[in-house]
């Protein structure tokens, strides 16, 4: 199938803070207030949220985390009927094939449309009212009061399938952050599923692989899902089935720490779609 590089328009693809490289959507602590302001949140221009002081003084609305881990680590994250489906590397085996759907559900979570996700709300029996927030290095944080709402937990789960570079290179830790024992996100938004068509499965392409690391890449297929001039809903979606207009290539690495194996390197074909770097016209039929 011929491949066809286009470029549609910015449609708020833009990474939530300036300057930072994909996925890092993060560099919180790097950025001004003023920064931050310019991106999507969900706090409502006309409600003015609880917001606590640096000083770690307690609010009484907020519950203090619990110093020991809660969840059992080996079962996390949940896995839904959708991370059971997605493309797994063949190369792989039956273990590390299972690390790399915790892997993406866990990318997805964190780095897909909204940085809320981390919550894992839909893994819940109710929606828990909206989050108190708390003024951290200058920046405004929700409390999680979804799955990982404490600390130690999102840490632990974290640390089961990355390695400690792979927290440094996306800025991690700066977007997601400890207060009083509980965690606190920045809570942005860059949206998703602009582009990357579903219709065709995730490919790989084994790079190198040894006891010690497994290097591969991830391609994602794209086509724009916006009705082109005088396209129909259902042509557009005949359309989307039949045929993709572009792929991207993303690096992915999995590396056997004295823990067992953790990506080092991960990406998703959807979080990260793009539209091509070289593309300099979007193509007409």
């Amino acid at each position: 199938m011929k491949e066809r590089a286009i470029l549609i328009g910015i449609v708020g693809l833009s990474l939530i803070f300036a300057g930072c490289s994909r996925p890092d959507i993060g560099s919180a602590a790097a950025q001004s207030n003023q920064d931050a302001a310019s991106y999507s949140s969900s706090a409502s221009e006309n409600k003015q949220p609880p917001v606590l002081s640096e000083d770690g003084n307690k609010n009484p609305e907020i519950e203090e985390g619990s110093a020991e881990i809660t969840v059992d680590i080996k079962s996390e994250p949940p896995l839904s009927v959708s991370d059971l489906s997605i493309s797994v590397p063949d190369f792989l085996d039956d273990d590390q094939q299972l690390l790399y759907r915790k892997a993406h559900s866990l990318y997805q979570h964190m780095f897909g449309g909204s940085t809320g996700g981390i919550d894992y709300f839909e893994t819940l029996d109710t929606v828990p009212p909206d989050p108190p927030m708390v003024e951290i290095d200058g920046h405004i944080y929700n409390i999680s009061a979804g799955r990982y709402r404490n600390w130690v937990d999102f840490e632990a789960v974290i640390q089961s399938v990355f390695t400690d570079s792979f927290a440094e290179q996306t800025g991690l830790y700066s977007i997601y952050r400890s207060y009083n024992g509980r965690l606190a996100y920045l809570l942005a938004e860059r949206g998703a599923g602009y582009y990357y068509n579903e219709n065709f499965p995730d490919e790989f392409r084994l790079i190198t692989q040894s006891d010690s690391e497994i290097s591969f890449v991830l391609i994602g297929h794209y086509s724009p899902v916006f009705l082109k001039e005088g396209e129909t809903a259902e042509e557009r979606d005949a359309r989307l089935a039949s045929e993709y207009e572009y792929t991207l290539e993303f690096p992915i690495s999995l590396v056997n720490t004295d823990l067992g194996w953790r990506f080092s390197q991960f990406h998703s074909a959807l979080a990260d779609e793009d539209v091509p770097q070289d593309a300099t016209s979007q193509l007409q039929n």
